[in-house]
């Protein structure tokens, strides 16, 4: 009797944390071998005061693939004037309408040689390949919108303009920033 005992609190213990502070009904916990414990059966019945709720906030989500790129500028790229495209996979995910925008910072460039004044036009970006390409400016222009998906999938390509007489040897690096809102 003793193990029945203590079956059925247990049963009971479980069933008053499932349900917090609803008033738990009757209940039968029976086992057949409390040292194998193979044979048992437990049935509830359970009242509450409340029904169950659920709390589904405004929810967005961005993924952004390579969070960076990087090429080193060949001959035939400053010949071309621009690197090759640098495509960047965006995917949205989300419950609601949304917007997403693409901004840059400030170029800075390191080492002996290299340009410290590289203006943020020399980015440009299009959501083709052959598409007609915008410049990357500090305002936030919008790239891309929807409605509530389970993933929205986009890419932008993003080119560096090139130039023999300005790009001299170096490193740089522009900040490109991603804003995803929800109207």
């Amino acid at each position: 009797m003793r193990a029945r005992t203590a079956v059925r609190f247990a049963a009971f213990a479980a069933l008053a944390v499932a349900f917090g502070a609803g008033r738990l009904g009757a209940q039968t916990c029976t086992t057949t071998n409390i040292t194998n414990a193979t044979a048992k059966t437990c049935t509830s019945s359970t009242n509450t005061s409340t029904a169950s709720t659920m709390t589904n906030p405004k929810l967005l989500q961005l993924t952004v693939s390579p969070t960076v790129s990087s090429f080193t500028a060949t001959t035939a790229m400053m010949t071309a004037g621009h690197a090759d495209a640098l495509p960047v996979a965006l995917t949205v995910t989300g419950n609601r309408t949304w917007t997403l925008s693409v901004s840059g910072g400030a170029w800075t460039g390191t080492g002996t040689y290299a340009w410290k004044s590289k203006p943020l036009s020399d980015l440009k970006y299009s959501s083709t390949l052959a598409g007609a390409q915008t410049v990357v400016t500090t305002s936030a222009t919008q790239v891309a919108s929807g409605t509530a998906s389970a993933a929205v999938n986009s890419t932008l390509y993003f080119w560096v303009l090139l130039a023999w007489t300005k790009d001299a040897p170096g490193s740089y690096a522009v900040p490109v920033t991603f804003t995803l809102t929800a109207p």
